[in-house]
């Protein structure tokens, strides 16, 4: 007798009662690797973002506070000096005495409160980035020297890159690998950064002018294109200052650099999953 094949016995497979069990515990089975699968990108992507943003802070903290402690030692330096010629950088000098005959008189309130935070803290206090009585953008600058504070002026906008105020600065802060270091006040105004392009702005979400962001003392933040590149800002404060050192680089040069898992730990979910 001439033996009949299953698929030929005239009921489908598919109907069978083992094709039905295959496909009732095949289906299920598909969609929760396919949930699993994208469950594990999206963690991945955020591990990565919180991963960047901790080494960004990491980073900042690490150079805040010899940076601090370079410039209260250079301003201090430049405050003894009588020279009134480069490489000083102070327009005006004074101590607390002569404090309302000697400054600008939009200067003398916020050189004040600068003065009492220089007292009250024992270490350098710089004041917000603030308008002089012509215009100018200045800052107050008061370092603790013994039983003195000595105070000055120093002008913030500059046409020159190669200002007594940006070249001290550039002397103190180092270079580091795809990064720019930047010097901003307690409003989120860049006083100085090493990228030309970046001082004089506010630290923002989307680059431009507006709210300070800086809603802890150090940190880390995805900012948006300011000049056409996304980049990624770490933040941590500058000594008593008030201030904060920023360190910056093109979030392209930081996933460049990440050395996580990345989406490979895909593999063989997907492995499975086909």
């Amino acid at each position: 007798m001439q033996q009949r094949s299953p698929t030929g016995s005239g009921r489908r497979w598919t109907r069978s009662l083992a094709g039905q069990i295959a496909i009732l515990a095949a289906v299920p089975t598909a969609a929760v690797l396919l949930a699993v699968a994208v469950l594990t990108l999206f963690l991945n992507q955020h591990s990565r973002l919180d991963t960047l943003l901790q080494a960004e802070t990491d980073r900042a903290l690490a150079l805040a506070d010899p940076i601090e402690r370079a410039l209260t030692d250079s301003l201090r330096t430049n405050l003894r000096s009588t020279s009134t010629t480069p490489p000083n950088l102070f327009l005006r000098r004074t101590t607390g005495a002569r404090l309302a005959q000697q400054l600008d008189e939009a200067l003398q309130a916020p050189a004040a409160a600068t003065l009492q935070q220089a007292r009250a803290a024992g270490a350098l206090a710089l004041s917000d980035v603030v308008q002089t009585s012509t215009g100018q953008s200045a800052i107050v600058a008061a370092v603790p020297d013994g039983s003195l504070v000595r105070l000055g002026v120093i002008l913030v906008a500059s046409d020159s890159a190669e200002s007594p105020w940006r070249a001290l600065l550039q002397d103190l802060i180092p270079t580091a690998p795809n990064a720019a270091l930047g010097l901003v006040d307690a409003a989120a105004y860049v006083a100085f950064h090493q990228d030309l392009d970046q001082a004089g702005r506010s630290v923002t979400s989307s680059g431009e002018p507006g709210e300070p962001l800086f809603q802890t003392a150090s940190g880390a933040l995805l900012r948006g294109p300011m000049v056409g590149t996304q980049r990624i800002t770490g933040f941590a404060p500058l000594g008593a200052t008030g201030w904060r050192l920023i360190v910056e680089r093109p979030w392209t040069a930081a996933l460049e650099a990440f050395s996580g898992p990345g989406p490979l730990v895909l593999i063989p979910l997907l492995g499975v999953l086909v």
